[in-house]
């Protein structure tokens, strides 16, 4: 191929890469949290405008993709870059395992928390959940707590307003799903 193509491989050769430090991986893990956390808020605001304006209210809409994996995954994508280039796999490494870390310490609370509060405890606030996958899991803890006369109050969350009912992701009728495990609903 030299031979063949030698202009080629001068000028490719002569072409130099842009110069960038190389870091230990501690700091270049520091610089990959900050550069992703810039992206994400930057993707996050232009998505809280655009958004809309892709998918408006007034029309049925099938949201395949959530606006926050969105720019949870740009942030990611930068991350990783900037890892990458600054501090090689061992900072990328780094990176990944922060992020397993992060979600299996946030894991428990998200599935399990919600439907495992024991009978007779007094609290002065009954379980929360968010939407989707959140409500369901305080069914088991909801029926027991009827079963069991223990007085409770739950709260759930919703999907935003103009994305419930269109069969969006973790989208459910609450009311219609509680009714027959609770006195009101």
């Amino acid at each position: 191929m030299h031979a063949e193509f030698p202009g080629a491989f001068a000028a490719i050769a002569s072409v130099r890469r842009i110069g960038v430090t190389r870091e230990s991986p501690w700091w270049a893990f520091v610089a990959a949290l900050g550069a992703g956390f810039i992206v994400s808020a930057c993707v996050e605001l232009l998505l809280f405008v655009l958004y809309p304006l892709l998918f408006p209210p007034t029309r049925e809409q099938v949201i395949v993709v959530p606006a926050r994996v969105l720019w949870e995954g740009a942030g990611a994508i930068a991350s990783g870059a900037v890892a990458m280039r600054v501090g090689g796999s061992a900072a990328v490494l780094l990176y990944i395992a922060f992020e397993l870390v992060i979600g299996l310490t946030e894991m428990p609370g998200r599935a399990f928390t919600c439907s495992r509060m024991p009978p007779g405890s007094s609290t002065s606030s009954g379980p929360t959940a968010t939407e989707g996958p959140g409500a369901t899991n305080l069914a088991t803890g909801l029926a027991a707590a009827l079963k069991a006369f223990v007085p409770l109050i739950s709260v759930c969350g919703e999907q935003e307003e103009f994305v419930r009912d269109r069969d969006a992701s973790q989208d459910i009728d609450q009311e219609t799903f509680f009714r027959p495990i609770t006195k009101w609903a």
